[in-house]
């Protein structure tokens, strides 16, 4: 199964990219963030909000693993690289700590964004109020009376 990882970097934080959305399934994917980052809404996330008409990047990246196992095999390749650097020089090597955080995804999965993110946020706009009155439930059950009622005194007359 495929799983797909959110990363962002905000107008205001441009030095850094972090993970806001994790394990996803491609349905949660659509319906989660890509929707809204079409529509330039607004995104909840761990308690604070993300403005996403406020992204300078969006970096989506899909694994075959859910995060904690992807990071921690990402790990597990950082320190077997820093051993055999180790192990072949008369110096001591610390390599960074790839697989450490969930902002460390990106470099374990595939970059999936062009599939799903082809336009700056907000690009859809928002639905038209009447747009949202159509689609409205009680809107269309009101309207469906209107008309089986029509219909019905119609057949009577003739």
């Amino acid at each position: 199964m495929t799983y797909y990882h959110v990363l962002v970097t905000m107008a205001d934080e441009p030095k850094v990219h972090r993970c806001v959305l994790s394990d996803l399934v491609e349905k949660e994917l659509l319906t989660g963030f890509v929707k809204r980052y079409r529509r330039g809404s607004d995104l909840l996330v761990n308690g604070e909000v993300l403005h996403l008409k406020a992204t300078r990047r969006v970096t989506i990246v899909a694994t075959e693993q859910r995060m904690p196992s992807a990071l921690a095999e990402l790990n597990d390749k950082n320190e077997s690289h820093r051993q055999e650097l180790n192990r072949g020089s008369s110096g001591i090597f610390f390599v960074g700590g790839l697989g450490s955080g969930p902002d460390d995804i990106g470099d374990y999965g595939t970059d999936v964004t062009s599939k799903y993110i082809n336009a700056p946020p907000g690009s859809e706009g928002s639905q038209s109020f009447f747009a949202k009155v159509i689609e409205n439930p009680w809107v269309i059950s009101i309207g469906a009376t209107v008309v089986a009622a029509g219909i019905t005194a119609w057949l009577k007359w003739n």
